[in-house]
């Protein structure tokens, strides 16, 4: 079965194996353990996604954007 998702946190408990794509293209594809060697232990799925992608923090850009 395939489930495609943003919500990373349902992603991370629905799913034993995890791709990710950062603008079309598969960067990583595994378990969650085997990905959160991009991170640290214990990581986050958004965590993992973030170290992958470069991604920046949710909270920060709400925040620059904002001012």
């Amino acid at each position: 079965m395939l489930y495609t998702s943003h919500l990373l946190h349902v992603a991370e408990r629905v799913c034993d194996r995890i791709a990710i794509l950062d603008h079309g293209r598969l960067i990583a594809a595994g378990t969650l353990d085997e990905l959160r060697g991009a991170a640290r232990p214990g990581a986050t799925l958004e965590q993992v996604f973030s170290a992958l992608t470069h991604a920046e923090d949710p909270r920060e850009r709400a925040r620059r954007i904002l001012g």
